[in-house]
Formats: C-alpha cells, structure tokens, sequence
C-alpha cells in the first residue's frame, strides 16, 4: 500500500484532491509503488506515454448532440427522467380523477383529527 506524501499513513487508491495534489511531486521523489494484476507483478519501465489530443476536437469542445436531442448518456440519467415520467404520469391521473371525473381530494391526514384545546 502506498503511503500518504505528507504523514506516511496507508493510502488506498481512491482519487482524491488531497491525494493526487502531491502525487506527481511523490512518484518523481520516492518512485511508484510496484503494481500487481493477477496476482504477478506487472513492471512499468516508464511513465511516459504516446497520447496526442488533437486540437480541433478540443477546440470544438464537449459532446452537446445528446443533450439537444434529450438523449440519456448514463444509466442514472434514464432511471432519473423515468422516475420523473413515473411521477408525471401519477400526477396527471390525479389531476385527471379530480378535473374530469370529478373525485373528491383525498385527504392527506389519514388518521383521527386533533382539535385544539377550548379556552
């Protein structure tokens, strides 16, 4: 387990901004801690890597279309705005029983009523 760059307390690898604030300054002073997958060391000879960004997709900035169109990109977001057509819908047939077919409010007190005291 890699220890904290400040007090040498145990840290797990959960991204964080106390973490990866000094994480740079750690790898370049102490070196990275040895990684393992599948129970075998795996070596990292370099940290370097071959990534290039292109420049115009960055110039063009993030990905709207789905969102202009009310596409969902996530799971959550589709249970989300399911939850809410859910919701709509429960309201709509309550709006409806009360407007068309004409029922009484239900109460929102279910059990026995309090009077106030006399004076």
């Amino acid at each position: 387990m890699p220890l904290h760059p400040l007090d040498g307390r145990g840290v797990l690898q959960t991204p964080g901004r106390h973490v990866s604030r000094f994480r740079t300054r750690w790898y370049e002073e102490k070196g990275r801690y040895e990684i393992f997958a599948g129970g075998k060391s795996v070596g990292l000879e370099s940290a370097a890597h071959s990534l290039v960004l292109d420049p115009d997709a960055i110039a063009r900035g993030g990905q709207t279309d789905l969102d202009e169109k009310g596409i969902a990109k996530t799971a959550r977001e589709e249970k989300l705005r399911a939850r809410d057509r859910a919701n709509e819908d429960a309201r709509m047939a309550e709006l409806c029983r009360q407007v068309v077919l004409k029922e009484a409010r239900p109460e929102l007190a279910t059990g026995p009523r309090i009077q106030g005291l006399k004076k």
